[in-house]
């Protein structure tokens, strides 16, 4: 996989909870090596998102606080969604068990790059649950 791959390939979950003075610094940073930045702001009451925004994030907002670990989970979520819109197949079954799981922490991996037809996704629940797919 090259630089570019890597690059354009990954994305950048963020959560962010009343952090106006650093998010722009965080996404722009992020930016430079990563195309897919994407921001959970997290109830924040602040211009957390606008400043997101500003610096080139996608933001989703939740309206009120509901934690780091819920943020994350919003963001999967969410590019689970992106990769396949049609909403079908195995992202909405990776989406289903992360949300049935209600794990504390998810830090996911899908690699394409290793089988020309197939491919394998993990999911690992932190800090006491995992579940493979």
């Amino acid at each position: 996989m090259t630089e570019t791959d890597v690059r354009s390939q990954t994305a950048a979950v963020i959560p962010a909870y009343q952090d106006e003075k650093h998010i722009g610094d965080i996404v722009s940073r992020t930016r430079e090596q990563l195309d897919h930045v994407l921001v959970i702001d997290d109830g924040s009451t602040d211009q957390t998102a606008q400043r997101a925004r500003e610096a080139g994030a996608e933001v989703i907002v939740h309206d009120q606080n509901r934690g780091k670990g819920e943020a994350i989970k919003t963001g999967l979520a969410h590019w689970f969604a992106a990769a396949n819109p049609s909403g079908g197949g195995l992202y909405r079954q990776i989406a289903a068990k992360v949300k049935r799981s209600r794990p504390d922490y998810v830090t996911g991996w899908i690699d394409n790059s290793l089988m020309s037809s197939s491919w394998m996704p993990t999911v690992s629940i932190f800090p006491k649950r995992s579940i493979g797919l």
